[in-house]
C-alpha cells in the first residue's frame, strides 16, 4: 500500500503530548551571563511560560493554521503548512483533523488529509485513524498501532510540522529548564500582539524564541535557532487564525470519500520481532531522542567497526558495486547518517560536502548514508531516485549509500543525524550523534589520520 499522500500533522493523536498529560512543576530560572552581559531573572517571562503551559493543559478545543519552514539551511526546505482541528472530550479523550501539505528534501511536496479519532480512554495509545491516499485513490481506515502505516507517519512527521511545546508531555520543559532568558519587546503575529521570550541554551549555541498571545497566552510562533559562528540556522513554526473556542461537532472530524476514490480497511501491520542492537550492553539504546531525530544508539569508540555492507547510489541502469567495511580498511573513512525527515541532517550534509573538498586528496573516504528514506511507502528504487535527485539539485560531490534497516541495526545507529569516523585499522575512532558541527567532524578526522 502506498501512502505518499499521508504525511503531516499527526503528533497530537494517540501520543503523550501537551493536550494529553499533566504539566510538571516548573524549574526556577537562574541568573547567568551571556556574551558578557547579565540576563537577570525575569519573573514576568517565567510566569508567561507557566501561563502558556497551563493554557495548553486546560484547552478544550482549538483550530488554527500552521506554517513551518527553515532559514539558513543552505537551500534545504523542511516544513509545510496545514489546518488543524483539535478537541478534548469531558472525560479527557482527544480527536484531531489535519489537512495540508509537507515539504522535505528527496520527497518534495506531499498532500495529507487525516483524522485521528477518540481512543477507548484518555490513556489509549492505539486510536482510530482515517486518511486519504491520493496515489492509491483510497480512503484508508486503520489505527496507529505499532508498525502500522499511520504509526510510521506519526514517527517520521511529528518533528517536521509541530513545534516541541505541542508534542511534549511537559510543554516548554526545555525552556523552563534553561538558565538564560529574557523578555523582549512585544511583536504582532497574524495581527495578534505577542509577548516574546528569548531563551539561550548550550552556552549560546542554541536559542529558542517563544511568541505567546498577550491575551490568551497561546503559542503563536516558535523558533529553534542554532548558532555556528556568524551563521544562524532557524526552524520556525507559526500559528495563525487561532480560535480557542471553535464550534466543533462529529461532522467536523469526518473524512469524506472523494469522487473516484474507494474506501477500505488498512492492512494490519505485520508482527515481527523487535530488532536487537549489535551491542546490547550499550546504555545509549535507552537514552532520549537526539535533537531533530529519533531515539539514540551508538557505536563503541575504540572497538572494531562491525562488518556491514550497503548499496551505493548510482545512475539508473548502471551497476554499482556493493561497498562494505572490508573495502574501506587501510584508509580513514567517514559515514554520515542522514535522513530526509530529520531537519538537523542539513547541517551534516553541508559539513560532509565541505569536508569532501578538504580531504579528497588525503585519501579519506567520505560517504553519506541516506537513512529512513522509505517513509511514505516508496519502493527502494523510488527512494534511491529521490536521493540521487537530491545530490544533483544541490551539486553534492560526496557519494551516498542507501542505509537500510539491516545496516542501521548492525551498526546500532538510532539517532539522526550521526557521524562515524573509522581509522585505517578499521576501528571506530569517533561517533558523533545529533549536534555535530563541521569543526567536530574535522577534529575527529584529523585525530584518526594522526594514528
Amino acid at each position: 500500500m502506498r501512502n505518499s499522500g499521508l504525511i503531516g500533522l499527526v503528533a497530537l493523536a494517540g501520543l503523550a503530548g501537551p493536550f494529553f498529560g499533566p504539566v510538571s512543576s516548573n524549574t526556577v530560572l537562574a541568573v547567568t551571563t551571556l556574551a558578557g552581559s547579565t540576563l537577570a531573572v525575569n519573573d514576568e517571562a517565567k510566569q508567561l511560560l507557566t501561563d502558556a503551559a497551563s493554557a495548553i493543559k486546560s484547552a478544550k478545543a482549538l483550530s488554527f493554521t500552521l506554517k513551518a519552514g527553515t532559514e539558513g539551511f543552505g537551500g534545504l526546505v523542511y516544513g509545510g503548512e496545514g489546518t488543524v482541528l483539535w478537541q478534548r472530550s469531558d472525560d479527557g479523550k482527544t480527536r484531531t483533523l489535519l489537512k495540508g501539505q509537507t515539504e522535505m528534501p528527496t520527497q518534495g511536496k506531499r498532500d495529507f488529509h487525516v483524522a485521528i479519532g477518540y481512543g477507548a480512554d484518555p490513556a489509549a495509545k492505539v486510536v482510530p485513524v482515517v486518511w486519504i491516499d491520493k496515489d492509491a485513490k483510497t480512503v484508508w481506515e486503520g489505527s496507529n498501532a505499532p508498525r502500522s502505516e499511520a504509526s510510521k507517519v506519526i514517527t517520521n512527521s511529528r518533528n517536521m510540522l509541530f513545534p516541541e511545546p505541542l508534542t511534549e508531555a511537559e510543554p516548554f520543559r526545555r525552556e523552563m529548564a534553561a538558565q538564560r532568558y529574557e523578555l523582549l519587546e512585544s511583536k504582532p503575529i497574524d495581527g495578534e500582539p505577542c509577548d516574546v521570550i528569548r531563551v539561550v541554551m548550550d552556552e549560546g549555541k542554541l536559542e529558542r524564541m517563544v511568541y505567546l498571545g498577550s491575551k490568551d497566552k497561546i503559542l503563536r510562533r516558535y523558533e529553534q535557532v542554532r548558532i555556528e559562528g556568524a551563521k544562524r540556522m532557524v526552524r520556525y513554526w507559526e500559528l495563525s487564525k487561532v480560535d480557542a473556542a471553535p464550534a466543533l461537532t462529529d461532522a467536523s472530524f469526518e473524512v469524506a470519500t472523494p469522487d473516484g476514490f474507494k474506501r477500505e480497511k488498512a492492512p494490519e501491520p505485520a508482527v515481527t520481532p523487535a530488532a536487537k542492537p549489535t551491542n546490547p550492553a550499550n546504555p545509549a539504546m535507552n537514552t532520549p531522542a537526539a535533537p531533530g531525530g529519533v531515539a539514540a544508539g551508538g557505536l563503541s569508540v575504540g572497538s572494531p567497526m562491525p562488518a556491514w555492507s550497503a548499496k551505493p547510489v548510482s545512475e539508473p541502469g548502471v551497476p554499482a558495486q556493493t561497498i562494505d567495511s572490508a573495502s574501506l580498511k587501510g584508509k580513514v573513512a567517514v559515514l554520515g547518517f542522514w535522513g530526509p525527515t530529520f531537519p538537523a541532517s542539513a547541517r551534516v550534509v553541508a559539513a560532509m560536502e565541505s569536508l569532501q573538498r578538504q580531504y579528497a586528496e588525503k585519501g579519506v573516504a567520505i560517504w553519506g548514508v541516506a537513512s529512513r528514506t522509505q517513509t511514505n511507502g516508496e519502493s527502494s528504487e523510488e527512494a534511491e531516485n529521490g536521493v540521487r535527485e537530491f545530490h544533483k539539485s544541490f551539486g553534492l560531490t560526496f557519494k551516498s549509500l542507501m542505509g537500510d534497516d539491516r545496516m542501521l541495526n548492525t551498526l546500532n545507529v538510532r539517532g539522526f543525524p550521526s557521524v562515524a569516523v573509522i581509522d585505517a585499522a578499521g576501528n571506530v575512532s569517533a561517533f558523533l550523534e545529533g549536534s555535530a558541527t563541521e569543526a567536530d567532524i574535522k577534529a575527529a578526522i584529523d585525530a584518526a589520520l594522526a594514528k
